[in-house]
């Protein structure tokens, strides 16, 4: 997700509010790239999980976290992608992206393709080098953990996520 965010930063995720909207265009979101998100106990014992996994050193445990990813969501369901000529479409006009780093070629799926109910198309800012809907498809609404808000660490970076 390069430049907006880098390895290693400390983020401030609203887990709540896709419970009562539908994530939208633009939103930055994290996500588990293989499973689905859970309930409260499932989040709960991920959690627990993942702070015994830092004082015990068990590497087995963090990569259970590792599975997820951050992603801007591009398209939404009904949306129409496209991908040409090292631009992003949606439903006809060409996105100007000034967060997009390098240029955004088609991976795996073949394109134009329109976003399906509950899924999402979703892109890294760092185009050259991101694992995203042009590799694996469409994420699923029950795969989205919530919405990034807020950066808390490195403190010189401290602010809300755009």
């Amino acid at each position: 997700m390069e430049d907006t965010l880098y390895n290693n930063q400390q983020l401030i995720v609203d887990k709540l509010s896709y419970n009562f909207r539908k994530p939208h265009r633009g939103d930055i979101i994290i996500f588990f790239e293989n499973g689905k998100k859970g309930t409260i106990i499932d989040d709960t014992i991920r959690f627990k999980d993942s702070i015994a996994a830092v004082f015990y050193n068990n590497s087995h445990n963090l990569e259970s976290e590792n599975n997820r990813l951050v992603k801007r969501v591009v398209g939404i369901p009904g949306d129409e992608i496209d991908i040409k000529n090292g631009c992003v479409f949606l439903n006809g006009e060409k996105l100007d992206e000034k967060y997009a780093k390098g240029e955004t070629v088609s991976e795996k799926v073949k394109f134009p393709i329109r976003v399906g109910e509950n899924e999402l198309f979703v892109l890294g800012d760092n185009r050259a080098v991101s694992k995203d809907s042009r590799e694996f498809g469409f994420v699923n609404y029950n795969q989205v953990e919530g919405r990034v808000i807020f950066r808390v660490f490195p403190f010189k970076k401290i602010g809300a996520i755009k």
